[in-house]
């Protein structure tokens, strides 16, 4: 058979997790704390909150673009 060149290319989002994630360990002040030591909560909360902060962030401009498309596509003749 024929072999594919394709990939999965689901790393971005991964990086993109786990930058944000590290991020607010560090603001938390978590940073130098071991890992065994942090609690179900406060991973699942970190977790919750960097869901949320990617919703408001990517969310509201791919909203705004959206509208913007939907109004110019109603708008041809």
């Amino acid at each position: 058979g024929r072999s594919s060149r394709r990939t999965g290319g689901s790393g971005g989002v991964s990086l993109l997790f786990f930058i944000t994630f590290c991020i607010k360990v560090y603001i938390d002040g978590n940073w130098n704390v071991p890992i065994a030591t942090w609690t179900l909560d406060y991973v699942v909360g970190s977790v919750i909150t960097i869901l949320i902060w990617a919703t408001v962030i990517f969310g509201i401009p791919a909203a705004i673009v959206a509208i913007w498309w939907i109004r110019r596509e109603m708008q041809k003749p």
